[in-house]
């Protein structure tokens, strides 16, 4: 487990190379765990700090993603001033990317609502699907114990991955 600039606030960036862990709730807590436990190891003010020796390389990872909701699609809204409108259209749009000069993330959302009988004359439009398959994990939250990430994210696509080159100097 890396975090990979301890001066960064209010934000932390942490990566974990581990197998996943059920949720990701589940991941993040097994994750902060091994912090908690590493903060009392007696080397802890040593090994807090990438020594000269050591080693790490993190590939560029750039990450485009827009996810359907279909499970939301077709229900009513719960609020009785709507409550004959359903939700037509339910999307987020992810933009991620982590290199060597730090992450970038942007996010969106949209959501359409209509009256049932629009419900008929709106086209939902499929999801489309990613695969992953080399775990590593990526979340991003305030710094301070007290705060839960607002992005978790497993990479384990080589296909999202840039070439590593040595030739860079890094």
């Amino acid at each position: 487990m890396v975090d990979l600039s301890k001066q960064t606030d209010p934000h932390q960036v942490v990566l974990a190379r581990m197998r996943r862990n059920g949720t990701f709730g589940q991941s993040v807590a097994a994750v902060e765990e091994k912090i908690s436990e590493f903060e009392v190891d007696p080397d802890y003010g040593i090994l807090r700090n990438l020594r000269s020796i050591d080693r790490l390389i993190v590939p560029d990872v750039l990450y485009k993603l827009t996810h359907h909701f279909t499970d939301l699609e077709g229900k009513r809204l719960r609020n009785r001033k709507w409550f004959d409108y359903k939700i037509f259209y339910a999307m987020q749009k992810i933009d991620f990317g982590l290199s060597r000069t730090g992450v970038m993330l942007k996010s969106e959302a949209r959501i359409g609502v209509a009256p049932p009988l629009a419900m008929d004359r709106r086209q939902i439009i499929e999801p489309r699907h990613f695969y992953f398959n080399s775990p590593f994990l990526i979340y991003v939250k305030k710094r301070g114990d007290e705060y839960s990430p607002f992005f978790v994210m497993w990479v384990d696509n080589a296909e999202l991955m840039q070439e590593f080159s040595s030739s860079t100097g890094q």
